[in-house]
């Protein structure tokens, strides 16, 4: 059986792909929830179809999506959803350059809860977080990206043009961590100054509060006029994982956000699927 998607269907899969849809149109097998094939037309021409023929079982729904340019199809997919058994994972962006996933395994009405699951980061084809189904509450790191996104263009401290991402990796972590040369200066300035200039300007995106990054983590953000600039590492209490977990990257701002706004959105989304699919309804008051 072929139909066009509802309206509330319709709905959801604009926000989830992201892109201006003109129609939906899916084969379903009858009396079963998920559908075998789904083919996506947007406003430009472009066309998607996806099928899940091996893939259907009912009441299960799973969708690959991968983002589409008319000029310009992709190579991989970088965009990557998956809904059933109650348990959601997203990947949005590129992990070769930057990319956040996340899962939800148990869905929490509560917003300061959301869901239990895990948050990482993916640089440069490194991995910062802790990549388990139980890793984290999610509201978090959820309410660290909606910080991120509000506070656009004031991640900066006057250290943040330091070419060497090393140094400034370093410079953080003795500050954070290494009482014994909270006496010193680092990047031109006293411990205590550069430590409350990284607080005041939110430099630091990871650790985020919770359990997320529980593996050492860290993910620095700075703002730098139409560009963003990463550096990640691990601190592990070894002086020598910094160097050898650090990444860096440099990319354009509007893409950046961009990619902080549809994670944010995405995963408000699917967090009150799940929940209705568990018929819980998201608390309007913790």
């Amino acid at each position: 059986m072929t139909t066009t998607c509802n309206s509330t269907t319709m709905k959801l899969l604009r926000r989830i792909i992201g892109m201006r849809l003109e129609k939906v149109t899916a084969r379903r097998y009858l009396g079963y929830l998920a559908h075998s094939q789904i083919v996506a037309t947007f406003s430009d021409g472009t066309s998607i179809r996806i099928d899940l023929a091996d893939k259907t079982v009912a009441p299960k729904f799973e969708v690959f999506v991968a983002r589409t340019r008319a000029v310009e199809p992709p190579s991989e997919l970088t965009e990557k959803i998956i809904w059933g058994d109650r348990i959601i994972t997203m990947i949005i962006g590129d992990p070769s350059i930057l990319a956040i996933e996340s899962s939800i395994t148990e869905p929490y009405a509560r917003m300061s809860q959301r869901a239990l699951g895990f948050f990482v980061l993916h640089i440069r084809g490194q991995l910062y977080g802790v990549h388990s189904s139980n890793a984290t509450l999610l509201a978090y790191s959820f309410d660290a990206v909606r910080r991120r996104i509000s506070h656009r263009g004031k991640h900066f401290v006057p250290f943040d043009s330091e070419p060497d991402a090393l140094k400034i990796a370093e410079a953080v972590r003795t500050t954070l961590y290494d009482e014994s040369r909270q006496d010193q200066s680092f990047l031109g300035m006293s411990a205590d100054v550069l430590r409350e200039a990284m607080i005041y300007h939110e430099i630091i995106w990871a650790p985020d509060g919770d359990t997320a990054f529980d593996d050492g983590s860290h993910v620095l953000q700075f703002d730098q006029g139409d560009r963003v600039r990463l550096i990640a590492f691990k601190n592990t209490g070894l002086q020598h994982d910094v160097a050898s977990t650090l990444s860096e990257v440099f990319m354009d701002i509007d893409e950046f956000y961009e990619l902080l706004n549809d994670w944010q959105y995405r995963f408000e989304a699917e967090w009150v699927m799940a929940l209705r699919n568990i018929q819980i309804k998201p608390a309007k008051h913790d």
